[in-house]
């Protein structure tokens, strides 16, 4: 809610992820809910993306100053403690309005980000075609005979694929570590502008 005092937010922030502390505290990965959390306090590996980043030929092609790169940082967390409780589905609607296609995607086995939230502020979002996105399906994505997820989408005169709302199959937080498969089939479609069916 943007109407939220920042102390509002600190105290929300303290309060929900106190209580994510009690999932936490059953060893479950947060990230997503069919696995055991084996490498706290991120539960995933990220040991291969560590020592590729951390190499001196990829940080010079990519124009970093040498640095030690880290999966996380606390100090770059904390710069975004006041956005966690923020209302950004305000921030939608005019870029669907200026032609610019959107993919929400989400994995339907993330705890903290679950996909039903996530649809569920889709679904509200107050926009023109609200009452189309709606009402519209959703509809199975297939890949070679298999459902890898749910699709909800909305077209445009300008284009086939205007908004959609994906919910992935068997993927957390990170879906492109939990099917990589099939985030690279998803962000083929999205910039080929196909449709997920």
């Amino acid at each position: 809610n943007e109407s939220l005092a920042p102390l509002d937010c600190d105290f929300a922030q303290t309060y929900c992820n106190g209580e994510i502390g009690a999932y936490q505290d059953t060893g479950r990965n947060v990230y997503n809910i069919k696995e055991q959390c084996t490498y706290p306090p991120l539960c995933y590996n990220f040991q291969g993306a560590t020592n590729f980043m951390n190499r001196a030929d990829v940080q010079r092609a990519l124009g970093a100053r040498p640095t030690q790169w880290q999966m996380c940082s606390d100090f770059v967390n904390s710069g975004f403690g006041q956005d966690w409780f923020k209302q950004f589905a305000t921030d939608i609607p005019p870029l669907l309005a200026d032609n610019i296609r959107v993919l929400i995607y989400v994995g339907d086995l993330d705890f903290i980000c679950n996909w039903i939230g996530n649809k569920h502020w889709t679904l509200g979002m107050q926009w023109p075609k609200k009452a189309t996105f709606n009402n519209a399906s959703d509809v199975p994505w297939n890949m070679n005979g298999r459902q890898v997820a749910l699709a909800r989408s909305v077209s445009a005169s300008w284009s086939p694929i205007q908004f959609t709302f994906l919910q992935i199959h068997n993927a957390g937080h990170l879906v492109p570590m939990d099917q990589p498969v099939v985030a690279g089939a998803m962000i083929d479609n999205f910039i080929k502008n196909k449709p997920f069916h």
